[in-house]
């Protein structure tokens, strides 16, 4: 075999192996549940900015080309990695990942083959919850085994009441979450979060529990990860012979004081164990939370915290959200309610933020929201709304006699 013969064989045994690299399969997405999925490192070479979508998932969620998705992408906890945003979903139904964030996943990724990320598309839940909606405390037992609704893996369940309660089992409303208190190995724990699924009475034909309640599950823990009361901001309320198995309303138990404090730390234990069809509450909270802490001086305390974060979770259903600015673009209304800007003027641009117009201080207890509830404006005029003048918040009238007063004044 001559020099050019040996020269076209290396060159096609090279590009053979190039080809072979670039249709080799990459790992194989795991499925978690209809909303989420395991994205592994494995045969990862280099392009970072493209990533599939698991097909199941895609289709249960409705994943279409060139549109955005609020996704949460979380690394093990070892790299320090969750992030909740929207991404732009590709021609080939594929998540595009900013330069940004490739620059930072980069190392990971290339140097860790065995470890993975967690896919959750968050915008699939038509109702989101807050740490306000924790209204009820319920203390749960078995009787043969002690701990109780820890073995199973269904979402739903039916919630047993003690017969002497049963005019009370329909009390918790829709929408209200219920904290779940029992004993796991003898400890005082908090296991679950969960609401009720309808406003129906069960029989299930127990001799002591004959009536239940179905609720659908917010978070779950299990008898190795049980959050343990002395750990929590509740050792000092006073639990034990509460509720004797009924639905207690926590305002009204007298030794739980600071209520807000209260709910915003039981819900940052049960942070990591939302199931992932109600990741999106949390995730949404957290960065509300992350975010106020960065740019909002006007909270004082958990109480007015609490009432802020409640808000603007109103303000970020997507659903009812995305209803509120088509109905504006249909009806050529697309501009600042407060100052009248048109991002589309300026910018050709559609965008416009939605204002929950039910004033902050009132927040709580609202559960649904309507189109009625959505005011549309400018980001400045917005940042204005959730920010206090003279220790009170601004309707938008009120912002828009402000806003003329000063434009008078420059005149």
């Amino acid at each position: 075999m001559n020099f050019i013969d040996n020269k076209f064989r290396a060159v096609y045994i090279s590009s053979t192996k190039r080809a072979a690299e670039i249709n080799k399969p990459m790992a194989k997405l795991i499925r978690i549940s209809n909303t989420s999925w395991q994205q592994p490192f494995k045969d990862r070479k280099k392009e970072l900015h493209l990533w599939n979508t698991q097909t199941e998932v895609a289709s249960f969620c409705k994943l279409k080309n060139e549109t955005k998705r609020l996704l949460n992408i979380r690394f093990e906890d070892r790299f320090n990695i969750d992030i909740t945003q929207e991404f732009q979903i590709t021609s080939l139904t594929q998540i595009y990942f900013p330069k940004d964030l490739q620059d930072k996943i980069q190392n990971i990724i290339f140097n860790n083959p065995e470890s993975y990320f967690t896919v959750t598309v968050l915008d699939t839940s038509e109702t989101l919850y807050t740490p306000s909606d924790i209204k009820w405390f319920k203390s749960v037992t078995n009787e043969e085994l002690r701990e109780a609704y820890l073995d199973f893996d269904e979402n739903t369940f039916v919630l047993n009441f003690p017969n002497k309660h049963k005019t009370n089992i329909l009390s918790p409303n829709k929408g209200e979450i219920i904290l779940i208190y029992q004993k796991v190995n003898g400890i005082p724990a908090f296991t679950h979060l969960v609401t009720p699924v309808n406003d129906t009475l069960v029989d299930t034909e127990r001799i002591n529990y004959r009536y239940g309640r179905l609720v659908k599950i917010i978070a779950k823990t299990n008898r190795n990860n049980y959050i343990n009361v002395s750990s929590t901001l509740w050792k000092k309320v006073k639990l034990s012979g509460i509720t004797q198995g009924n639905a207690c309303k926590i305002e009204n138990i007298g030794s739980a004081e600071n209520i807000d404090e209260l709910q915003l730390n039981i819900w940052e234990w049960f942070k990591n164990y939302f199931v992932p069809s109600e990741r999106q509450s949390e995730a949404i909270t957290s960065s509300i939370i992350k975010e106020l802490e960065l740019t909002n001086s006007d909270v004082t305390g958990k109480e007015g915290e609490l009432k802020l974060i409640t808000h603007i979770v109103k303000e970020r259903n997507r659903k009812i959200v995305i209803e509120k600015k088509r109905l504006a673009v249909k009806n050529n209304t697309l501009k600042c309610e407060v100052c009248s800007f048109s991002f589309i003027d300026v910018y050709q641009s559609n965008f416009i933020e939605c204002h929950h117009i039910t004033p902050i201080s009132q927040s709580e207890g609202i559960i649904e929201t309507r189109l009625e509830d959505l005011a549309l404006v400018c980001s400045n005029c917005h940042r204005m709304l959730h920010t206090k003048f003279n220790g009170l918040y601004l309707s938008i009238r009120q912002l828009q006699i402000r806003l003329q007063n000063i434009c008078r004044q420059e005149k």
